[in-house]
């Protein structure tokens, strides 16, 4: 599969920024790459078409900014991420680096990742919020599902801190590739990856779920979602901005979930959410 990378140039404040990104977002864009006025957001390319072009110039005329697209080849990518990919370290907990960086000297937990064209590198709010409300999940001997996985950082970490087995699954098979060959990397042998979309597959009762997705993708599946937990399961999502918390809570709750804990850094949110013993 082959991503176009749609640069977006002007003045922006850092809220219309994460704004701006919320919105392409819903149009079907998977990445982001911000820097000083400028955002980089990936797009594949079969998802290209003279409708969405249209919301692409109804967006720029309203943020008053400028905008360029290409295609993007792979070894252009790998070049890109491999100059710009930094260390993420989320506090003591677990470190994200790749592979050509030193190893972390006091993290928990630590990940090597080398995304390729899957994208999922740790820098953004809303991995980096996942992570953070993972810290205090019990996963040992739990199962766990990670859906829409990207490069398998989460499910590398839920496999780390003692999940039996984790499900990553991803609709991208660029995505589920590099998360196995992710998984080498940091010698975990307990996750099954797959390619397809939720309704593909017949998946067991969960004890936890991680869906760090997109809104679109998360108000069309957390009905879904919810009917795979457990009792006293724990779906915990993001990809959602502050704006959206009302509309994503009321769906979850009218679906059998409650909200235990909601973290923002930034516009972003992350949300855990329980489900009781009985519907």
């Amino acid at each position: 599969m082959s991503y176009s990378v749609f640069s977006f140039s002007g003045s922006f404040s850092n809220t219309q920024m994460e704004v701006l990104m919320a919105h392409l977002l819903d149009l079907g864009f998977e990445a982001f790459e911000e820097k000083e006025q400028e955002l980089d957001a990936y797009l594949l390319t079969k998802m290209k078409s003279s409708a969405l072009m249209d919301q692409v110039q109804l967006l720029t005329d309203q943020y008053g900014c400028k905008w360029s697209e290409k295609e993007l080849e792979n070894e252009n990518w790998n070049a890109q991420w491999e100059a710009s990919f930094h260390p993420v370290q989320v506090g003591n907990f677990c470190g994200i680096r790749a592979d050509f960086h030193p190893d972390f000297e006091q993290v928990e937990y630590q990940i090597t990742i080398n995304p390729k064209m899957a994208f999922g590198t740790g820098h953004h709010e809303t991995t980096h919020l996942v992570i953070e409300l993972m810290k205090n999940l019990p996963l040992s001997g739990k199962s766990v599902f990670d859906f829409g996985c990207g490069t398998g950082i989460l499910a590398i970490l839920a496999a780390k801190m003692g999940a039996y087995e984790v499900l990553a699954i991803d609709y991208d098979e660029n995505a589920t590739e590099n998360t196995a060959e992710n998984l080498q990397v940091n010698s975990v042998e307990n996750i099954k990856v797959a390619t397809g979309e939720l309704k593909d597959f017949q998946i067991n009762l969960q004890d936890v779920i991680l869906a760090n997705i997109n809104k679109p993708v998360l108000m069309e599946t957390i009905s879904n979602l919810s009917l795979l937990l457990r009792p006293n399961g724990i779906l915990l999502v993001s990809g959602i901005m502050k704006k959206d918390q009302e509309e994503i809570e009321k769906l979850a709750h009218s679906s059998g979930l409650f909200t235990v804990e909601v973290r923002q850094k930034g516009d972003w949110l992350a949300i855990k959410f329980g489900r009781s013993t009985t519907d």
